[in-house]
């Protein structure tokens, strides 16, 4: 039911979600399901926004990206709705494809998809989602694209309808009362670093600097990759997308050899020398096999870090203090009290996995007193109580049969296993024993067995750590900073193909990781070139490109897109703090504040249910949110949009948005 412009909106809508990835489809299918359970009035009406018109997928998953990206996940693990509607998975949605002839051959479930694939399957998803919701909802769901750029009450009081205001070919403005952002990564502009690499390539011919390197297409046009020396900045998934493209993307090749390992062919195309440069020095580590999956296993259970576990931490030991969203909170401080439960549970699984009847039995008839000792310990002996309690897991384990012991912190910290040769041909040797590793997979390998068991897993219980302030303000950054780099490390990497062919490029030659840790970019006038320098490898080398493949923090006053500025400008919203505590900084992980529905807290501190954010925008109060939804997912972001769903088709009824009046 349209609207006319002088009341300041051209339509109105029961929902409006800006941002048409892959969460906006996860959303329409729970809105579908809502409707089908609720049976509202008929009339339901929804608008999707994209920026780039890619709805189903968004631009990160867009069905017409270069066939070098992969997921960093197997094709069974991935879903396409939140329920079991018609579309609930990726491979079922294969199946239908060959099925009809529009695909060749489906992965298996533990094959790799390329992104561009995944891309075609969430807009099918989408397409599906929303036929079913306009049939069980009798309505429309509009794709509007174009890019939102505010958001304004269109009102006095918390009533009034919120106007989307978004422009396109079309501009327009779109009233309702419940606006879903899930507009994912955010363009960031550059720092005073990066602002002086750009302006530094710019008054030099022969040099470019690459703030985002996505599309990846875009590269080609940026600078002629033949011949080129590159600073890569990262060695994380990004990264490992632009090295592909630079590569395989340019003409390059992959075969094997006799002894079946992987080794590139060039192409002539490619840049001369690729130079990874990154804190830790190497790359992520490879996704292990899902065997877990694959045989049906139960769930992991918990052997020390439980959510009960965090709630007695947090009971014994919690320093108070008021936090936006959630109230009066026991902080925790994560290197003292969390960290030894992740790594008594790494130690557990580690040495479980040699004999997991005789050592799994022995760990868990003797860890729990231990463990309740550590739990019940002041803050003062916290440090002898994470000692003995990783002291008892090992004693406990050798009397079931295992001496495998695990350094879980020094493969945290990125320590490399001991060795001789160069850094980079230490590291070149790692990727290989790593990717070995990860093909016995997640259940049988003892090292990536206790990675995914921590770290994958076991997220609930760190969320309960981690989520809305639950660690004090200095604990906080410093988990932001280290720790969180440790996780994306070791249990969010890529899936083995892409790595195989990663190491492949560095056996070549072409993939430079002698930078060693803690390398960094810097300008060199009296040369006219960029130079990487290495600080504990002494490796210098000269440059004359330089890509930014990070994945940066959302930070709204610094973002290219201007939606979130206005609604901070409006008081909409607000940035989330964690207030230091005894006259401590306080932190700004640059998350937008929001309470445990995702509600947008306002200038005020004010839960606003008509403003509801998801994913990025609110990393750093909530961790470990799921980009790609799971198979038979059903807390975290999926709980948020579920609930979400309920309250739009519950609100339903009173003309579209529940808005009336002429």
């Amino acid at each position: 039911m349209s609207r006319p412009r002088h009341q300041g909106w051209d339509d109105v809508y029961d929902a409006v979600v800006v941002g048409g990835g892959p969460h906006a489809t996860y959303a329409l299918e729970r809105l579908a399901w809502a409707a089908e359970t609720l049976a509202p009035p008929r009339g339901l009406r929804i608008a999707v926004v994209d920026r780039d018109g890619a709805f189903g997928c968004g631009a990160v998953h867009a069905w017409d990206q270069a066939p070098t990206s992969y997921l960093n996940r197997a094709a069974g693990d991935v879903a396409l709705g939140l329920g079991s509607g018609p579309m609930p998975d990726f491979h079922a949605w294969q199946e239908r494809e060959v099925a009809a002839g529009r695909l060749d051959a489906a992965l298996g479930r533990g094959d790799t998809p390329e992104r561009a694939l995944h891309g075609r399957a969430l807009a099918a998803a989408f397409a599906s989602h929303a036929a079913r919701l306009e049939q069980a909802g009798g309505g429309e769901v509009a794709r509007v694209p174009g890019e939102a750029v505010a958001i304004a009450p269109a009102g006095e009081g918390p009533d009034a309808p919120l106007v989307v205001t978004v422009e396109g070919r079309s501009p327009v403005r779109l009233a309702t009362r419940a606006a879903l952002l899930a507009t994912g990564h955010d363009r960031i502009a550059p720092d005073e670093t990066e602002s002086a690499y750009a302006a530094f390539a710019q008054a030099r011919a022969g040099l470019a600097y690459v703030h985002d390197p996505y599309p990846l297409a875009a590269l080609d046009d940026a600078f002629e990759p033949a011949g080129a020396t590159v600073a890569l900045l990262g060695l994380g998934l990004s990264a490992i997308d632009v090295v592909l493209h630079l590569t395989e993307g340019r003409g390059g090749g992959f075969e094997r050899d006799a002894s079946g390992r992987l080794r590139y062919r060039a192409g002539g195309r490619e840049p001369r020398r690729i130079v990874g440069v990154s804190p830790s020095g190497r790359p992520v580590l490879a996704r292990a096999r899902d065997v877990r999956a694959a045989r049906g296993a139960p769930p992991h259970e918990a052997y020390a870090l439980s959510i009960d576990a965090v709630a007695r931490l947090r009971a014994r030991r919690g320093r108070w203090t008021t936090l936006p969203g959630r109230g009066e909170t026991a902080q925790l401080d994560f290197d003292r009290d969390v960290l030894p439960l992740v790594l008594a549970e790494m130690a557990c699984v580690h040495h479980a996995a040699a004999a997991p009847d005789a050592v799994g039995s022995a760990l868990r008839a003797s860890l729990p007193t231990v463990l309740a000792r550590y739990l019940d310990a002041p803050a003062a002996s916290a440090g002898e109580a994470s000692a003995a309690l990783l002291a008892a897991v090992d004693e406990a384990a050798r009397a079931g049969g295992s001496t495998r012991r695990l350094d879980g912190l020094a493969l945290m910290e990125g320590a490399l296993p001991p060795g001789d040769g160069d850094w980079a041909a230490r590291t070149r040797a790692a990727i290989a024993d790593d990717l070995a590793r990860a093909r016995v997979g997640n259940l049988d390998d003892p090292l990536k067995a206790a990675i995914d068991a921590a770290w994958r897993e076991l997220r609930p219980a760190l969320a309960a750590a981690l989520d809305f302030g639950g660690l004090t303000a200095a604990s906080q950054e410093r988990f932001g900073r280290v720790r969180l780099r440790a996780y994306n490390r070791l249990s969010n990497g890529s899936a083995v193909e892409p790595m195989e062919k990663l190491l492949a490029v560095a056996e070549a030659g072409i993939l430079d990781l002698s930078a060693g840790p803690g390398a960094r970019v810097e300008l060199d006038p009296e040369r006219g070139r960029f130079a990487v320098i290495g600080p504990r490898t002494g490796c210098r080398v000269a440059a004359d490109v330089v890509i930014g493949a990070r994945v940066r923090r959302f930070d709204p006053r610094r973002s290219r897109a201007p939606l979130y500025r206005a609604l901070l400008d409006r008081g909409l919203v607000t940035q989330w703090e964690n207030p230091g505590a005894d006259g401590e900084p306080g932190y700004r992980p640059g998350a937008i504040a929001i309470d445990p529905r995702h509600h947008a807290l306002d200038a005020r501190g004010r839960p606003d249910p008509r403003l509801t954010l998801v994913g990025s925008p609110v990393d750093g109060v909530r961790y470990f949110q799921e980009s790609l939804a799971r198979p038979g997912a059903s807390g975290g972001v999926a709980g948020v949009l579920g609930a979400w769903a309920q309250a739009v088709v519950g609100r339903a009824g009173g003309g579209a948005g529940g808005l009336t009046g002429g």
